[in-house]
């Protein structure tokens, strides 16, 4: 069995190197024809090229062509800020405050979800995660070097009579469950860092955000701090760029990993149904189906003005794409408008109108091997009955 010498592995660091640099050279110049910025020619016929159509220019010509390129609008003249301040403990953006920390201490158990309380906080924040994977096989090096010191610190212990030290004990149960894990391939080790960025309109409501992250996350034993002197790097890493530029990582196995991921949060959406808003805890979409509930009735409050008709016709519309049948009973002739819209029926019921509804009217009868006269006479009965009830009030037994 060959093992890898140093020279070996300073190769592979040296390769993996340069890999990260070519993704990352190519991520910015995407980065930078997508913003508009301007790039150095890409092989020497561009080069040449280009040298030789500004060559046939003049001075005036040139100068007019670098004004005219200076004044075409980018994208990034559109989503740059006006100005920015890079502080010890700070970035400014305009008038927008932000702040970036890192995690530098992990528990020895997480559990899932246990960064949903931090996801729904209602603050406007950045969170960034960084995985890099780690040979298996440099780990079960280590490992079995740190499981054959732990042994022998246990058994010197024993030997001079001193009391057995569970913490001990404990770091060499898990070392040696996560070898059998590593050696089966159920688990897989990583470096994991995690950075969080706070945005907030003035200082004192940082300090609040700073103190409730802290709490949040402290509930659960993972420990955050400012990455001080280092903002400007710090805040990049929260960017939607892949770039890492503090590096602040830890060991995690596949398992606790997997916890970490912020897909989980308090959302009301369905795999289909209609879109009812957005919910403003998260920002998330409230979709949902309300035929597929046990009960599907809904009651619609607010306050005047609030749009609850807005709301009820909406989810009308809505409705209606999915081939839903709805009728309305308007007596205030509101949904008038919608009818005609989308090519309904607007029946008025009034005493001025050709329209009515006629109680005594008896219903006609299902035709064929299923007709039962005798059951629709007796429902129009008892329809009959529950209407004189409700127009005459209570009535004696002789009366009814």
């Amino acid at each position: 069995m060959a093992e890898t010498t140093p020279i070996q592995n300073v190769k592979k660091e040296l390769e993996k190197k340069s890999k990260q640099q070519k993704r990352k050279n190519s991520l910015m110049a995407a980065l930078d024809e997508l913003l508009g910025l301007k790039s150095a020619p890409q092989n020497a016929a561009v080069s040449a090229r280009s040298h030789m159509s500004k060559s046939t220019l003049s001075a005036e010509e040139l100068l007019a062509l670098k004004h005219y390129e200076e004044g075409i609008q980018k994208t990034l003249d559109l989503i740059a800020p006006a100005g920015m301040e890079i502080r010890r403990n700070e970035v400014i953006l305009n008038n927008l405050h932000a702040r970036t920390y890192f995690v530098y201490n992990w528990p020895s158990y997480i559990f899932p979800n246990w960064l949903s309380p931090t996801i729904n906080y209602d603050a406007e924040m950045d969170i960034a995660h960084f995985i890099y994977p780690i040979s298996n096989k440099a780990i079960m090096k280590m490992l079995r070097k740190k499981v054959a010191e732990m042994r022998s610190s246990i058994r010197m212990l024993e030997q001079r009579g001193i009391v057995r030290d569970p913490g001990l004990e404990a770091a060499l149960q898990d070392a040696e469950e996560l070898r059998d894990l590593l050696a089966r391939g159920q688990e897989k080790l990583y470096q994991f860092g995690m950075y969080v960025t706070v945005y907030s309109e003035d200082e004192e409501t940082l300090k609040k955000l700073e103190a409730d992250l802290e709490s949040l996350l402290g509930g659960k034993l993972v420990m955050t701090k400012p990455a001080m002197f280092q903002m400007e790097h710090a805040w990049i890493s929260t960017l939607p760029f892949c770039q890492d530029e503090i590096e602040i990582t830890r060991n995690m196995n596949t398992s606790p990993l997997a916890t970490s991921f912020p897909f989980t949060s308090s959302d009301l959406t369905d795999d289909h149904g209609i879109m009812y808003g957005i919910n403003r805890h998260n920002d998330s979409l409230v979709i949902f189906d309300r035929f597929d509930l046990a009960n599907a009735n809904a009651t619609v409050f607010a306050t005047s003005g609030a749009g609850k008709s807005f709301t009820v016709k909406l989810e009308i519309l809505r409705s209606m794409m999915f081939g839903t049948e709805v009728f309305i009973i308007d007596p205030e002739n509101e949904y008038v408008n919608l009818a005609g819209t989308v090519g309904g029926t607007f029946i008025p019921v009034s005493l001025q109108s050709s329209n009515s509804i006629n109680p005594f009217d008896l219903p006609k009868a299902v035709r064929g091997e299923e007709a039962r006269p005798g059951e629709v006479l007796r429902a129009a009965v008892i329809t009959l009955h529950g209407l004189f009830k409700l127009m005459l009030g209570t009535l004696t037994p002789s009366e009814d």
